[in-house]
């Protein structure tokens, strides 16, 4: 099931122009932390929220207005390029600020 899953998911991020890699099962879970613009209302947490959930390896997503953070749990720290990417491609600008492993 869970190769099934994670076949579904590369799909869905082909399908949306997303350079997908594949990550080694010992890859160690990370948590990331990116600087996102443009983010000016409540409709763009939604937007980069939905986005970022979608893609292969990420189990959480954070978005937080005020300070233009999205928090991202995801099983590879080389999932990072992936998430630039894919918000780069919806008109949005993401700089990894803060990485650290997963609790």
């Amino acid at each position: 099931v869970a190769g099934c899953r994670e076949a579904a998911q590369e799909a869905s991020a082909k399908d949306a122009g997303v350079p997908v890699k594949t990550v080694s099962a010992t890859a160690t879970p990370v948590v990331l932390e990116f600087e996102v613009t443009p983010m000016t209302c409540q409709g763009c947490v939604s937007s980069i929220t939905e986005l970022v959930s979608k893609l292969p390896g990420v189990s959480s997503v954070d978005v937080t207005l005020e300070t233009k953070h999205a928090t991202v749990s995801c099983d590879s720290e080389e999932r990072a390029t992936e998430i630039i990417a894919a918000l780069k491609d919806n008109l949005r600008e993401a700089v990894l600020i803060a990485q650290h492993d997963a609790d």
